[in-house]
């Protein structure tokens, strides 16, 4: 019965650990926290690894420590929520994404790391099933990535090859089928399926409205409600608002008024964080530009644009996309915080 059950994953894993702690702990939420640690420590780790491709041992450790002490996010993660699972499965499916790119494996370990790349995705899509355009995208966009490397070194890894051409096949071709995961989701994924012979525009359309709907009377927060998409030429016009909102939303003229459901100190805290995300934008730009012929950084920054474009498209309660952005928020932070270092070393030493 708890297999079939039509529950989300992260409630499933919760279920299980309230029936092993609630006779020792209670009925509260002390008996699902040791999920959101696993979770959460996943997470330290899973940015730990990524930023360590990219930087020294000190800026990785530096970057696992502002995600881990970031006060939303470290909030967020002690609740009842689908997040931290979902977050921990995305930046598993970066790093195999990263590595397959950069490393040289042998068939075992190319072969071991799709699986495991192929395992993250399909826990993407049984968390939010929302989420799989922009999960197919990035695989897509690290399989063009992958041939850009093997032209320029001149050599084609065959475990490399099988690793990514495995994810390609699973993304594209086998997790989607509602056969496959419907039984453990339930009806939304055939729904999915059945809607993807419609046009991408009426589906992003049908999703915003969703939002909409939602929202009424129960958030302050909806960023452009009345805009609606009829035809693909509304969907591109709306990208370059699109990519402020998913970046830079919430905008300073929210940071001071009180949220329907967080009040004055919510809206505060949002706005301090969202100012400091600005910075490390501009950081991360500037670590970008440093190593722009690094091809597996592409990764990193393509999957930030796709996804934080697509939330920007989509999802216009501010409360919403705040908390589905932090899974792009890490990579920014990865890609930011080795400029910082490096700069307050150069001031440190000019001292």
């Amino acid at each position: 019965a708890w297999f079939n059950d039509r529950a989300q994953v992260h409630v499933k894993f919760y279920s299980l650990c309230f029936a092993a702690l609630s006779p020792l702990l209670g009925s509260n939420i002390l008996s699902v926290e040791p999920v959101n640690l696993v979770c959460y420590l996943a997470i330290l780790v899973l940015t730990y690894l990524i930023a360590r491709r990219f930087t020294d041992h000190r800026s990785a450790l530096v970057s696992a420590a502002v995600v881990a002490l970031w006060p939303s996010l470290l909030l967020h993660t002690t609740q009842v929520l689908r997040d931290p699972l979902f977050i921990a499965a995305f930046l598993t499916l970066v790093l195999v994404l990263v590595k397959l790119i950069a490393d040289d494996y042998e068939w075992r370990k190319g072969l071991l790391a799709g699986l495991t790349g192929a395992f993250a995705a399909l826990l993407l899509l049984m968390s939010r099933t929302d989420f799989w355009t922009v999960v197919r995208a990035m695989v897509l966009l690290s399989f063009v990535l992958f041939i850009v490397q093997a032209l320029i070194k001149k050599k084609l890894p065959a475990g490399n090859l099988v690793g990514i051409v495995l994810l390609l096949v699973m993304t594209n071709f086998v997790l989607p089928l509602p056969r496959v995961v419907e039984n453990q989701i339930g009806v939304s994924v055939g729904t999915q399926v059945r809607d993807a012979g419609s046009p991408y525009w009426a589906r992003v359309d049908a999703r915003r409205r969703k939002f909409v709907i939602e929202g009424d009377n129960r958030s302050g927060s909806l960023i452009d409600r009345d805009v609606t998409f009829a035809n693909y030429s509304d969907l591109v016009k709306h990208v370059p608002r699109a990519l402020a909102v998913g970046f830079f939303a919430p905008f300073p003229n929210m940071w001071f008024s009180a949220g329907y459901n967080v009040g004055r100190a919510g809206r505060l805290l949002a706005g301090l964080e969202t100012a400091v995300t600005y910075a490390m934008f501009l950081l991360a730009a500037i670590f970008v530009w440093r190593h722009r012929r690094r091809v597996d950084i592409w990764v990193i920054v393509l999957t930030m644009l796709a996804g934080l474009t697509a939330l920007g498209l989509v999802v216009i309660n501010v409360g919403t996309l705040y908390r589905m952005r932090y899974s792009f928020w890490i990579l920014l932070v990865i890609l930011a915080i080795p400029v910082f270092t490096g700069f307050r070393n150069n001031t440190a030493k000019v001292s």
